[in-house]
């Protein structure tokens, strides 16, 4: 169990980490931000002035941790960057939350999982989907088998990046396009409620002449032999989600609109999620764990498992045809 309040040091200070993570830890009357970190000096600036937070800021994260008494860091930077960050803060003895993607490598996750298992400390990757009910509440209806066994599923994810700048419009730094930012959200959350493993995958992806992906259509055979069809288009004015999982017995339907989960829907009925499925976040379920000592503690397998089928997508879509996924 955690006496006092769980000191939380930040690493990134830009518009993710102002807008969403911040606001949650601010939440939290367990929680403070003992200190902030970015290379931007501009970006430090942007938050504290946001938030009003006069918490010590250092340019280089190492410092920070070196220097101040922390319980845990919250990284959100660039994708490339998560390996190294992360890895620095479990050697250091502090549980750790990482934007997703987890890492743009499946080895790297599998490091860090193995070490954050070898010090104790807890791992997360923040990916919204696990604890908003509507999806925590489809994943129990799979597991009781409301529709059957699945066989098929079809989704797919929207999103405007035509005029996508910066370090995501940037290979090396962001690890891949669309599909491994965003597109992260759907594979983590398809896996995550149907509780499949990916075996083999094709796919193939559109640049629109920028650097990294844009447009992404995939398909991939799971364990139990049913084929999963994902679409990932970055082309578009808006943000749009929707995830339809047909088995045996029925079928069931996601959706999301601006960011917003609207309605779970069971054989095209509307399903009111029952009162005992809170709303949550990672961010607040992060800091209970620290504070209970990790009472429900789950590593971060889906995460993993999200990357490995990544980068097998991508293998796909260079070798212009199915392959395997290397679990």
């Amino acid at each position: 169990m955690k006496k006092g309040k769980v000191r939380i040091g930040l690493i990134g200070c830009g518009g993710y980490m102002r807008y969403a993570h911040v606001p949650l830890i601010l939440k939290e009357k367990s929680a403070e931000i003992t200190a902030v970190s970015d290379p931007v000096q501009s970006q430090i600036d942007a938050l504290r002035e946001r938030h009003n937070l006069m918490a010590p800021a250092y340019a280089d994260y190492r410092e920070m941790i070196r220097r101040e008494k922390l319980d845990a860091v919250f990284i959100c930077t660039p994708h490339s960057q998560h390996y190294e960050q992360a890895r620095f803060a479990l050697e250091k003895d502090l549980h750790v939350l990482v934007q997703k993607p987890f890492t743009i490598r499946s080895g790297h996750a599998l490091k860090l999982v193995a070490l954050a298992g070898k010090k104790s400390r807890f791992l997360m990757v923040a990916y919204q989907r696990f604890y908003q009910e509507q999806s925590v509440f489809a994943r129990e209806l799979i597991a009781k088998k409301r529709i059957g066994e699945v066989r098929a599923i079809s989704c797919y994810i929207t999103q405007n990046w035509v005029g996508i700048s910066g370090w995501r419009a940037d290979p090396v730094l962001a690890g891949g396009g669309f599909m491994m930012d965003t597109g992260s959200h759907l594979v983590s959350v398809v896996l995550r409620i149907t509780g499949l493993k990916p075996v083999e995958v094709s796919a193939v992806v559109e640049n629109y002449g920028k650097r990294v992906d844009i447009a992404s259509i995939v398909t991939v055979r799971l364990e139990n032999g049913a084929l999963c069809a994902l679409s990932f288009f970055g082309g578009v004015l808006r943000h749009e989600e929707s995830i339809s999982i047909h088995g045996t017995e029925g079928s069931m339907e996601l959706s999301a609109s601006q960011w917003q989960p609207e309605t779970l829907r069971v054989n095209n009925e509307p399903v009111e999620v029952p009162a005992r499925f809170k709303p949550g976040s990672p961010d607040a379920t992060f800091i209970k764990w620290i504070r209970t000592g990790g009472k429900g503690y789950e590593p971060p397998h889906t995460a993993v498992d999200t990357i490995k089928l990544t980068e097998a997508i991508y293998r796909a879509a260079r070798a212009g045809k199915m392959v395997r996924v290397r679990m």
